[in-house]
């Protein structure tokens, strides 16, 4: 699953699950014609505020996830 808060513009963080308000994941950058994972190590990313993040919907629809529907967590 992909998800990014709704102030990032390049950033997305890919995670496997949501508990506790926390997840860990790796850095994605949503790119303009393709996207990419960053060069670094997965993190624990805290999540306060489930309405200011949103999820993927099409991931594998699209080879650019800046162009992927996202919605609210």
């Amino acid at each position: 699953m992909f998800i990014k808060h709704k102030t990032f513009r390049d950033v997305a963080i890919e995670t496997n699950s949501l508990a506790y308000g926390k997840c860990l994941g790796r850095g994605v950058n949503l790119g303009y014609t393709k996207s990419w994972y960053l060069p670094c190590k997965t993190e624990y990313v805290e999540i306060k505020d489930r309405g200011d993040w949103e999820r993927c919907v099409n991931p594998a629809k699209v080879h650019c996830l800046r162009y992927a529907e996202w919605v609210s967590l």
